[in-house]
């Protein structure tokens, strides 16, 4: 029986830092978000090289950290971009940041992301680059390779 792509499952990055900035104060280039309130911002590992749409902040973009959803801040960088945290107790370094997926029984679709940035899911999946791992899963959910690309599932 040949394989096939069935669905793209997920794309995961990490918390690099968190920190406060106080209300008046910006983040992102061009002072593109200017916090009305003292804020908690996490400063997220991924961005627009990784095959995140830059203007997804702009659009209401959102991503998921222990099982809440939380607002992208300021425009997004080649290699990182930020979320205001602030609704979430104990955020730390190292934390998992869902892009696309599920966490805590929310779930974040490519196709999301797509109608938020006005294009087609697959552009948003073929936009997710080479610099991430992808992982393959058989049908019983186990991996048989690893390779430098990003995380898919494939049915046998």
């Amino acid at each position: 029986m040949s394989s096939c792509v069935r669905y793209y499952r997920s794309k995961r990055a990490t918390v690099s830092r968190v920190h406060t900035i106080k209300a008046g104060e910006s983040v992102g280039y061009g002072r593109s978000f200017m916090a009305a309130r003292d804020t908690q911002v996490a400063t997220v590992t991924i961005g627009y090289a990784d095959g995140i749409p830059r203007d997804l902040s702009e659009r209401g973009g959102s991503v998921l950290i222990r099982g809440r959803r939380v607002p992208i801040v300021g425009r997004i960088c080649m290699d990182q971009l930020t979320v205001d945290v602030s609704g979430i107790e104990d955020v730390q370094q190292g934390d998992t940041v869902t892009l696309i997926g599920e966490d805590g029984g929310l779930r974040i679709t490519a196709g999301e992301i797509a109608k938020r940035t006005g294009t087609i899911t697959n552009e948003i999946v073929c936009a997710l680059g080479t610099r991430a791992v992808k992982q393959y899963e058989d049908d019983k959910g186990t991996q048989p390779q690893e390779q430098l690309l990003p995380r898919i599932s494939i049915i046998r």
